[in-house]
């Protein structure tokens, strides 16, 4: 255990020099910069949707803008929040509860198949699997200590709810994670099934009573598959799922195929059919939600729920604790592999960082709507972060913030083009006298230009 425990920390540390070194590239990705925009903009935390634990990450660049320190460090602050929570996170399971298996489990989450999805950074799925680690830490900690009272019946429920609000995809990993203990803890199954009840009954008052639109979309795209399943059903196809998903993530299907394999040998019956049902299950849930139709940074955050809930079986039955020296190789090759996928993919977002540098440089001293193409739309990912990502880097870099979007649809923009002093974003447009003048430096008063 102690190995594990300051290996932990070590790879942290390692992740964070990484998110130092790459801090840009994070920085200035869709989400980053329109939170960190809408946190200095605001003077408050950007808390969308009723996902209350990115309070843990968010408080860092808050506490930056009211120092009061230049753009370029909170913005380097923000990126290293993400991987210094996610240590804490390690150190709480490793060093406070002290368990060993939830230790594995977490690094095996965050290194395992992470690449592209190291550079999008604030993704509250990520951050929400990292505190239900803790969550069943701590929960497996009070089970031995038997320190149950009803603060921390209070507080574990608390936990909970604030786990089902941080993304809808956490029901998942949950039910998944009590099902498994169910089959295998017996001495605890009526407290584990206790916990799959609960997770399942706040996830309903939740849909029923504080449903958002953002969370709602996906329960509607499966409805309507359901609705038209004779029609749908034909888009399933295997090649679409192949060049998308298989050809994508080999070796993900590899571990998935040795551990159902493992699991079939070793005659766990229940569990292995457990593992397939929500691995294929979650994988056709992700296609009729986008049509596998994401990019590689997005999908990689789905997709690494797979690999968790092989990992859940596998760690149980894999005997760890009796191999120690097979644990410490498995995880320096963990840590290895991790590093040189995220250096071997950052080439795609050093790309990405330089063109938003080329049309800030192109039109330095303008205020341009860039009409939305193929290139641009493919080096870019998403286009709807452009204004905050153009106003970041232009800040840092010139010491000058650039208004410039681009978007498909510059013709919703039409009647804002003659507002000399304002600046477009994808969901409003802000008169400059409404933003903070120090991280703000929007000097242009001419019109909009269509390019």
């Amino acid at each position: 255990m102690r190995f594990i425990r300051w290996f932990g920390v070590l790879s942290f540390f390692v992740y964070s020099l990484l998110a130092n070194y790459y801090y840009l590239e994070r920085a200035t990705m869709l989400d980053n910069a329109f939170q960190l925009c809408e946190i200095i903009r605001n003077g408050d935390l950007a808390i969308q949707v009723n996902r209350y634990l990115a309070f843990f990450t968010q408080i860092f660049p808050f506490i930056g803008y009211k120092l009061g320190l230049e753009l370029d460090t909170i913005a380097r602050i923000y990126t290293l929040s993400f991987p210094i929570i996610y240590g804490l996170c390690f150190v709480l399971i490793a060093f406070v509860f002290s368990n060993k298996r939830i230790s594995i489990l977490f690094l095996l989450y965050h290194y395992l198949i992470v690449s592209h999805s190291f550079f999008w950074p604030q993704c509250e799925l990520v951050q929400g699997v990292s505190w239900f680690f803790v969550y069943v830490a701590l929960l497996e900690w009070l089970l031995v200590k038997v320190r149950f009272n009803w603060f921390t019946i209070f507080f574990g429920l608390l936990f909970l709810v604030s786990l089902v609000f941080m993304h809808p995809l956490l029901f998942f990993v949950g039910t998944f994670y009590f099902a498994n203990q169910i089959l295998k803890d017996v001495k605890n199954r009526k407290f584990y099934l206790i916990q799959f009840v609960a997770l399942i009954t706040i996830t309903i008052v939740k849909k029923l009573f504080f449903e958002n639109a953002y969370d709602d979309n996906f329960t509607k795209k499966l409805l309507e598959f359901i609705s038209n399943f004779s029609q749908e059903r034909k888009g399933i196809k295997i090649e679409t799922i192949y060049s998308n998903f298989i050809s994508n993530y080999i070796f993900l299907n590899l571990y998935l195929t040795i551990g159902f394999c493992y699991l079939l040998y070793i005659k766990k019956w229940w569990q292995s059919a457990l593992m397939l049902f929500y691995s294929v299950g979650f994988l056709l849930l992700i296609y009729i939600a986008y049509e596998i139709q994401m990019d590689l940074f997005y999908a990689e955050v789905q997709y690494n729920l797979i690999s968790l809930f092989i990992s859940v079986v596998l760690i149980d039955y894999f005997s760890f604790q009796s191999r120690p020296t097979i644990t410490k190789l498995f995880l320096i090759v963990l840590i290895i592999g991790f590093c040189f996928r995220v250096i071997n993919v950052s080439r795609i977002y050093t790309k990405r960082l330089a063109y938003l540098d080329s049309i800030v440089n192109k039109y330095y001293g303008e205020k341009v709507l860039l009409k939305e193409d193929h290139y641009n739309r493919n080096i870019l990912k998403l286009s709807w972060g452009s204004s905050f990502e153009t106003w970041l880097l232009s800040t840092i870099r010139k010491g000058k913030s650039s208004s410039i979007i681009v978007t498909y649809q510059s013709h919703k923009y039409l009647n804002d083009l003659n507002k000399k002093n304002s600046w477009i974003t994808e969901w409003e447009t802000i008169d400059y006298d409404k933003l903070n003048p120090k991280y703000f430096l929007f000097k242009d008063t001419s019109c909009y230009v269509l390019k």
